[in-house]
């Protein structure tokens, strides 16, 4: 993702911001709160590849919204083992480029599901999937709007 990007269509809803912040104390604090809702013999997992990344310009809760929700979806998908949230950025001549994985030993999702799990969120008809529920596409909507992507890999 490349948060200091904002200028993606305007849409009241889902208006990305302009601000300062730290995505590895953002995505630290979204793992102190998924280990407080995992279930016992689910761990919950922090790692910054990059070290301490500092503090970017983009929107910080817009950010914060995405990785929740790919971690929720994957703490809800974990029975056994761990669920890992991992950062890594690299810089570019005028931008951070910032890398968010979340990894789960959580159950294998058929490729057909994959599909509508990525299916874009349709507010108008409030079509409720299993990917919806999880705020799965709201979370893609917001990287793409922050110039990003979320991939299902695995």
């Amino acid at each position: 993702m490349r948060p200091d990007r904002a200028d993606a269509p305007h849409r009241p809803s889902l208006f990305v911001g302009d601000g300062i912040f730290d995505p590895c104390e953002v995505v630290d604090d979204v793992g102190t709160e998924l280990r407080a809702m995992a279930p016992a013999g689910v761990e919950v997992r922090t790692h910054h590849v990059s070290g301490d990344i500092g503090r970017v310009r983009g929107d910080g809760v817009r950010f914060r919204q995405i990785v929740e929700a790919l971690g929720q979806h994957a703490l809800h998908r974990t029975i056994n083992g761990e669920v890992t949230l991992q950062t890594a950025a690299w810089l570019g001549d005028t931008e951070v480029l910032i890398y968010v994985m979340v990894a789960d030993h959580g159950t294998r999702i058929p490729k057909e599901r994959q599909a509508a799990m990525f299916a874009p969120f349709d507010a108008a008809t409030r079509v409720r999937t299993l990917a919806s529920r999880a705020g799965l596409p709201l979370a893609i909507e917001l990287a793409q709007r922050m110039h990003g992507q979320v991939r299902l890999v695995g």
